[in-house]
């Protein structure tokens, strides 16, 4: 079942997890999980994790269409690099090891003509890749895309209230784990 921006549900079943090599501080948050993206699933805590274990961020610009592929596939996208001042760097092609199920919500928000943004990380990985995907559309409301992310964004929600969209807007282009983590506790 698909929603806007390609997000769907996890499978009933459970996922199959496949661990990589990761620092002890990395270990519980980037699990490979079968129903794609690093993380549980995008589940609550999983998706803070995800998050705050980001060591770069890049705005697509243009990408290949979505393929039927699934697992972690190599794409060529061509992206602008974005730091936590919202400055932008030089436009370029990169390959970026991504899972297939965050294409057609990557595809779907640049149909609409949305930003769009990789969030990556390589350490203790065998090589950088996407661990979330971040789709903010004209009016500011940001989405999680790729299979079982909607459970992350529905918990993260729940939690932030109404500085959802504005502290996922402040997220994008942060490295630091600390500041991260702390812009996605809950309110007081």
């Amino acid at each position: 079942m698909s929603g806007r921006h390609g997000r769907s549900q996890c499978h009933t079943q459970p996922p199959t997890r496949r661990w990589i090599p990761v620092t002890a501080a990395l270990l519980a948050s980037l699990t490979l999980c079968g129903c794609g993206g690093f993380g549980s699933c995008g589940d609550g805590p999983g998706i803070d994790n995800t998050l705050a274990s980001v060591e770069r961020w890049v705005r697509v610009v243009s990408s290949p269409k979505a393929t039927e592929a699934e697992g972690t596939v190599e794409m060529n996208f061509e992206v602008v690099p974005v730091d936590a001042e919202r400055d932008e760097g030089s436009r370029r092609v990169e390959t970026i090891a991504v899972h297939a199920s965050f294409l057609p919500g990557v595809e779907q928000g640049l149909d609409e003509h949305d930003d769009v943004f990789l969030a990556l990380a390589s350490t203790g990985l065998e090589r950088e890749m996407v661990g979330c995907v971040v789709v903010r559309d004209a009016d500011g409301n940001h989405h999680l895309v790729g299979d079982c992310m909607s459970s992350g964004e529905e918990g993260l929600r729940q939690r932030l209230k109404g500085r959802y969209d504005g502290t996922l807007n402040s997220v994008i282009g942060l490295t630091d784990r600390q500041r991260i983590k702390a812009l996605l506790r809950s309110p007081t």
